[in-house]
């Protein structure tokens, strides 16, 4: 397996979720600059899904060709408009991942662990980019996957 292959499978996970998201790859470190294009409907949430690669675990402590992947999730969605900055719709999408990770491990012949979820936090709050104001959750979580 290698890394787009299994963020494909979490994308048809998450797109599975009761939010109904709209889920677009990503790479890099998010800044709220990344964040000014979208289209937040204020109903669905905008989920950034990215791989930051990892450790390779030394050759004795493994069977092939493995990686200690870090994965994340960024969850966007409009602010609530009888809040003062909070999207509802990110933060419960964020915590709908996080249970969805802890028990996704994918394809079993080639991810060797179940997963390890690292992190839910909010990034952003109540931030305006001129045409809607939104904030983002991210969801951190760690998984050795065999790449071959």
């Amino acid at each position: 397996m290698n890394i787009s292959d299994h963020l494909e499978l979490i994308k048809t996970q998450l797109e599975a979720l009761p939010s109904k998201p709209t889920i677009k790859f990503f790479s890099g470190e998010l800044e709220v600059d990344d964040l000014k294009n979208l289209k937040l409907d204020g109903k669905r949430p905008y989920i950034l899904l990215s791989c930051g690669g990892g450790n390779v675990p030394d050759r004795n402590s493994r069977v092939k060709l493995e990686l200690d992947a870090m994965f994340g999730a960024w969850v966007i969605g409009k602010i609530d408009p009888t809040t003062h900055g909070m999207s509802s719709i990110a933060a419960d999408t964020a915590v709908e991942i996080a249970k969805m990770i802890e028990n996704f491990r994918g394809d079993p012949k080639t991810n060797t662990k179940i997963p390890v979820l690292q992190l839910i936090k909010e990034a952003f709050n109540g931030v305006t980019d001129g045409k809607s104001d939104f904030s983002a959750w991210s969801v951190i979580w760690s998984q050795r996957i065999v790449l071959v």
